[in-house]
């Protein structure tokens, strides 16, 4: 399976880069700055997890229009039937799954920054 189009040069994916990944940073950041001092610092286990999902969800769904509106090619793929080549695009299911995997891994990378950071400076 091939993600996104084939057709972009190296200069276009730095170029766009940014374009592609400021929910990354806003999720790293809000997770940095907000969540982990005022619920996980504090014990609040649940209310962490809680507004984490809430985090999480609101990532999927910028992450979902962004892509939908500016580079509509990113949820499509090539396959063969038979002999011809075929354009398929993913399912929302399949979507919202990979969009979440990409969201847990920048939150649990934030956690390890500020649990790294915290031990430092302290």
């Amino acid at each position: 399976m091939s993600m996104g189009s084939s057709s972009r040069s190296v200069i276009e994916l730095y170029a766009f880069y940014p374009r592609d990944s400021w929910s990354n940073f806003l999720l790293s950041y809000v997770n940095v700055i907000w969540l982990i001092p005022a619920y996980l610092h504090q014990k609040r286990m649940a209310a962490y997890i809680g507004m984490t999902s809430i985090t999480l969800a609101a990532y999927v769904i910028i992450r979902y229009y962004n892509h939908v509106l500016q580079s509509p090619d990113m949820y499509t793929y090539f396959t063969r039937s038979g002999s011809e080549l075929v354009i398929l695009s993913l399912k929302v299911g399949e979507i919202a799954r990979s969009e979440v995997l990409k969201g847990l891994q920048f939150t649990l990378l934030s956690m390890a920054y500020r649990f790294i950071l915290d031990r430092v400076v302290t």
